[in-house]
């Protein structure tokens, strides 16, 4: 039976789903690592890629019969980082085998519109561990905001936060923010003892993004306990994913009205405070609205109309 292919890099882990010619999803989610090559390399993106399809092949799915598959990668924005990541996966089987199937990569932002919207046209906003407001707008141009990684961009991220926390805390502790318990918690959450030992943690080589990321949840359970610094920084970084988002409307869709923007990643599907603070702050701009779907089946969706010779717009 024919089946195609659909794949989110998008974080700190590759999710992939199987889906019928018509796009019904009919096998996964299946799981593997990172597939970011800027940070895990071509290497570790055909490992990645290798376990996904190892997992469905287990299933009854496997190469000979795979029809079409869409990647929907991070770090994938540029034509260079396309043309790279897919002679990659094409070189993947050798002379002898592989994916000969049509391929098509994109952004890991642009298989959560499709899958948040169920179209390839509208606003999506991603906050998981990086930040991205991506859009694709009626004539088919492509617009962003953000997402150009951690050092220079990523705002309400959940790096972004886990950070902030860090550097406001470390003020408070020295009398030039607002008063907080929250530098404790952080310090507990990376399992460290007192303030000598975390600031030996954070500048130690080799801390992963991840780490700092998953502070957030910290922060938002100080926030949800009273801790008006916490609270501050999740106002902020709604304010900020709201900004993003405005950015992507005001140059791609101003004559639209509110425009829907699908609201993707663990930040805004799971800290409530900083989804209603997003929300609030879109207003006049745009609505922003659950996804109806994660941003694999985004992807599956796309590997239909692939596999049909139809525009993957549909």
């Amino acid at each position: 039976m024919s089946w195609v292919l659909g794949v989110d890099g998008g974080g700190t882990r590759t999710i992939a789903l199987a889906g019928d010619e018509a796009g019904n999803i009919i096998a996964g989610p299946v799981f593997a690592g990172p597939s970011n090559y800027h940070t895990a390399g071509l290497g570790g993106v055909r490992q990645a890629i290798a376990s996904v399809l190892g997992q469905l092949a287990q299933q009854g799915y496997t190469l000979p019969e795979l029809a079409a598959a869409v990647f929907g990668l991070a770090g994938s924005d540029r034509p260079h980082d396309r043309s790279l990541l897919l002679k990659a996966l094409k070189d993947m089987g050798g002379p002898a085998g592989g994916l000969q199937c049509p391929l098509l990569v994109v952004s890991d932002a642009e298989v959560a519109l499709v899958g948040g919207l169920g179209r390839r046209e509208g606003v999506v906003l991603v906050s998981g561990t990086g930040s991205i407001a991506f859009g694709i707008n009626r004539e088919g141009e492509l617009f962003r905001a953000g997402g150009w990684g951690r050092l220079v961009s990523d705002e309400g991220s959940g790096y972004d936060i886990g950070r902030q926390a860090l550097a406001r805390s470390i003020r408070a502790r020295e009398g030039r923010d607002i008063p907080s318990t929250l530098l404790g918690a952080l310090a507990a959450r990376l399992g460290c003892d007192d303030f000598d030992s975390l600031i030996g943690y954070l500048n130690a080589p080799g801390q992963a993004p991840k780490e700092v990321a998953a502070l957030a949840e910290t922060v938002a359970e100080a926030a949800a306990a009273g801790d008006r610094l916490a609270a501050s920084i999740l106002a902020d970084a709604g304010d900020a994913l709201a900004s993003l988002a405005i950015s992507v409307i005001k140059r791609g869709f101003a004559a639209d009205g509110l425009v829907p923007v699908v609201g993707v990643g663990g930040v805004l599907a799971g800290i409530p405070a900083v989804w209603q603070r997003t929300a609030a702050a879109l207003a006049g701009w745009g609505i922003l609205v659950r996804p109806l779907a994660p941003p694999a089946a985004g992807a599956v969706k796309m590997a239909a109309a692939l596999a049909q010779g139809g525009a993957v717009a549909e």
